[in-house]
């Protein structure tokens, strides 16, 4: 019942299969992990992870990431970070610790990479805050606040990932591969894992992730990308 449930709240077709959640497994002491079969394959992974215990920084070189080969020997996981252009060039904001790598757009999310991470709207971020690492993102999935960042579902189906953040303050990164879903898709996902503010990383070919910890997930990206997150232990 509570995966058919699930099913419509997706906006899924007859095709989709859903299992409900099954829980969050330790990895380590305030690292955890799950994982969500849906349709014909495809499936989310996601982390939850304690920011007291394990800190989010950015991996910004010039000439790109390969996801997970260019992950640092000490990262616990890598995620791919967010849009950027043919040329490898970021397509928001980028700022890697103080530098301004790339110039502003439209995206509606900032991700500010301090001693613990947080997600802002882009207008409302404090200007002082962006002497530290800073990555623009969008759309949200869920806003600040609560509200869906996404209202109607499109049904254009992609890998996905995500990064949000739980009512405890724990971080999460989310991926998706396989068949993919929606933008709103993966807005209900992430309010199934505990998301309370997230938003939407790179997709389609750029969805690459990585966890060093059991059970070791390895989802290489199709393509470089221009930048990356790393998850390293404090």
């Amino acid at each position: 019942m509570r995966s058919l449930a699930l099913a419509f709240l997706l906006g899924c077709s007859p095709k989709l299969t859903v299992a409900p959640l099954a829980g969050w497994a330790f990895a380590a002491v305030g690292l955890e992990t799950t994982e969500l079969p849906l349709r014909n394959g495809a499936r989310v992974q996601a982390v939850r992870f304690d920011q007291a215990r394990y800190q989010l920084k950015l991996l910004s070189p010039e000439g790109g990431v390969r996801v997970p080969a260019d992950a640092p020997p000490d990262a616990l996981a890598i995620w791919n970070g967010g849009y950027f252009e043919p040329d490898l060039k970021p397509s928001g904001l980028v700022v890697d610790q103080g530098r301004e790598v790339a110039p502003p757009s439209s995206g509606s999310a900032l991700l500010l990479l301090g001693d613990r991470f947080s997600l802002v709207r882009f207008r409302e971020a404090p200007p002082a805050r962006l002497r530290e690492s800073a990555l623009q993102v969008w759309p949200f999935l869920i806003e600040p606040g609560g509200g869906d960042g996404i209202r109607r579902d499109d049904g254009r189906r992609a890998r996905r990932s995500a990064i949000g953040l739980d009512d405890a303050g724990r971080g999460l990164l989310a991926g998706v591969v396989g068949d993919g879903v929606s933008l709103f898709e993966l807005m209900t996902l992430c309010r199934q894992l505990g998301a309370v503010v997230a938003a939407n990383l790179d997709g389609g070919p750029s969805t690459g992730f990585a966890l060093a910890a059991a059970p070791a997930w390895k989802v290489p990206s199709e393509t470089p990308v221009a930048n990356a997150l790393v998850l390293r232990a404090r």
